[in-house]
């Protein structure tokens, strides 16, 4: 009755596909996440395919640990503080300008998925280049600079490092959505 398993991919007795695949067997519904230092694309469709929601890279980022978590599991208010437009203090007669480029991250978070899923790196690059430049101008200047580090990961050919990064964007996309909507209730 565990509301999230870590599963190591490399155990002595059991590989962790063979035991995810035994525990989806017996209907385990919740989340498995794969715990590997093996995290290529096709190392990350088998741990899919065997029944894994997510994976942690080795060595563990606790940052990505985390973030990871976070998807998964229910998160307090505390944990998860909305992120609020600095433009919208300021200006509030943007909003409507603000309100559709947070939309757009909807559309945007697909598209870095899909991008990653591919390895089209060029694509990425582009992505985060364009929200790098239009973060800080809609009043989210961290969104900015994660792009920035994004961006320079991809520009070195850093892709292992992407990882993390993309679960430190969606946590903050979902921080940004939250704090959109108490503009919107105000």
């Amino acid at each position: 009755d565990f509301d999230v398993i870590l599963m190591d991919m490399q155990m002595p007795v059991m590989d962790g596909l063979t035991a995810v695949k035994i525990l989806r067997g017996k209907n385990y519904a919740k989340p498995i996440i794969a715990l590997t230092a093996n995290v290529m694309k096709h190392d990350c469709e088998l741990y899919a395919a065997a029944g894994c929601n997510d994976y942690i890279a080795k060595p563990l980022s606790r940052d990505w640990l985390y973030k990871v978590l976070a998807r998964y599991l229910p998160m307090s208010a505390a944990t998860a503080s909305p992120i609020c437009s600095l433009v919208l203090i300021e200006e509030p007669e943007v909003e409507d300008i603000v309100q559709r480029f947070v939309q757009g991250l909807h559309v945007t978070q697909e598209k870095i998925r899909r991008g990653a899923r591919e390895e089209n790196w060029a694509e990425l690059k582009h992505i985060f280049h364009d929200i790098k430049g239009t973060g800080s101008s809609m009043g989210y200047p961290m969104l900015t600079e994660l792009a920035q580090r994004m961006e320079l990961h991809l520009m070195q050919g850093e892709y292992r490092e992407m990882g993390e990064c993309y679960v430190h964007f969606d946590a903050m996309c979902d921080r940004i959505y939250t704090g959109i909507r108490k503009v919107e209730q105000v």
